[in-house]
């Protein structure tokens, strides 16, 4: 078994032969929760493709469950590894015009192991019951949901398969701070021992998330590993009797 999930060195991407993303090194043990703090959105989006596999570095190496990424050389290889990860981004569009439970279903249906009947209908009630989704939600459209239970529904969705990583991109980039603080209480039970790797822009929420919080200086590459220091979330927590 893989001591680490995530490895890099050295890492480097070019565009038109300037560098635009560097980190000089950066691991992640399998069960540790990481917090990669105050990339911008735009830089940490390209490092989040290649750390899993999508993009390749044009410099260094990034390794993924134990493999170099540019070992990785078709789809059919690549798959294996991508569904071992669950990745958080409410970015990603879900079925308006539909129940909550059919963006659900259809997440589930992205694997074709089995088909669309009972047994897969009661998977679906499972997973909702996991992220606190009561009945009376799986039958709300998606379009008259509110944050709450949208958020719920995108930590489902990469929870489906199981993973061995799950990622979480600007979680609660546009939530208001209950219910981000809702989100985080959440993660916190259900994710218990699952090696976790967040980005965010609020040190206080990785802090109360997150094992290790880091900084990286994306045109430099240094990477700055800091204790937690802003004990706000746990604030909140007492405040809200929690």
């Amino acid at each position: 078994m893989d001591e680490y999930l995530l490895e890099v060195r050295d890492f480097e991407r070019t565009v038109y032969g300037r560098p635009v993303l560097r980190v000089s090194a950066l691991t992640l043990r399998r069960g540790e929760s990481l917090a990669v703090v105050g990339m911008p959105e735009a830089e940490a989006e390209l490092f989040l493709h290649h750390l899993t596999g999508r993009f390749l570095p044009d410099a260094g190496e990034v390794r993924l469950f134990g493999t170099p990424t540019t070992e990785i050389r078709t789809e059919a290889e690549w798959f294996p590894y991508v569904r071992r990860i669950g990745l958080y981004d409410d970015r990603w569009p879900l079925l308006e015009d539909w129940p909550v439970e059919v963006s659900l279903l259809a997440t589930l249906a992205m694997d074709w192991s089995t088909p669309v009947d009972e047994r897969r209908y009661a998977e679906v009630r499972a997973l909702a019951r996991r992220v606190g989704l009561r009945p009376a939600d799986l039958e709300r459209p998606m379009a008259e949901a509110g944050p709450a239970i949208r958020c719920r529904v995108h930590l489902a969705r990469a929870l489906a398969f199981s993973p061995d990583l799950l990622i979480l991109f600007y979680p609660t980039e546009r939530l208001d701070g209950a219910v981000a603080f809702e989100l985080g209480r959440l993660v916190r039970r259900v994710c218990r021992g699952l090696t976790l790797l967040l980005f965010t822009r609020d040190e206080s929420f990785a802090a109360w998330l997150c094992q290790r919080l880091v900084f990286i200086d994306p045109s430099t590459g240094v990477v700055r590993e800091v204790r937690a220091r802003f004990p706000g979330w746990e604030r909140l927590r007492r405040w809200l009797r929690v």
